[in-house]
């Protein structure tokens, strides 16, 4: 079974991504800001996570030097309203494989979430 993480403080967003990534073998679990994240991430093994950069309590940027302190090697697409240092400064990460611009596009996130994990858009991986 494949597991993704979404961690957006947008209800509407979490929800998006859900609906469009979730079908047999691929789970989507979601947090509203790092801090849940983190406390998902210490419980569960995910495959990719997805992570917004600008968010209340604990932000991504913070999150993934958390998730990096942890020795956490999970791969991570950024989701970002605008492009900047803090989001250059990101992508620097090893663990950061692409970014995605808001709003969000629904083929932009399906093709980056299948280059990194292999899938061809319409593929299936098995549970």
């Amino acid at each position: 079974m494949t597991r993704i993480l979404t961690v957006d403080d947008s209800a509407s967003i979490r929800k998006l991504i859900r609906i469009h990534l979730q079908r047999p073998g691929l789970v989507v679990d979601e947090a509203s800001n790092g801090a849940e994240g983190l406390k998902l991430l210490a419980k569960t093994q995910f495959d990719l996570m997805i992570v917004d950069i600008m968010m209340p309590v604990m932000d991504g940027i913070v999150m993934l030097r958390m998730k990096d302190s942890l020795q956490n090697k999970t791969p991570v697409i950024l989701l970002t309203a605008e492009v900047n240092d803090t989001l250059a400064q990101a992508m620097s990460n090893p663990c950061v494989m692409d970014y995605l611009k808001k709003p969000l596009q629904v083929g932009a996130l399906k093709a980056a979430v299948g280059q990194v994990l292999g899938l061809a858009e319409d593929e299936e991986k098995p549970a």
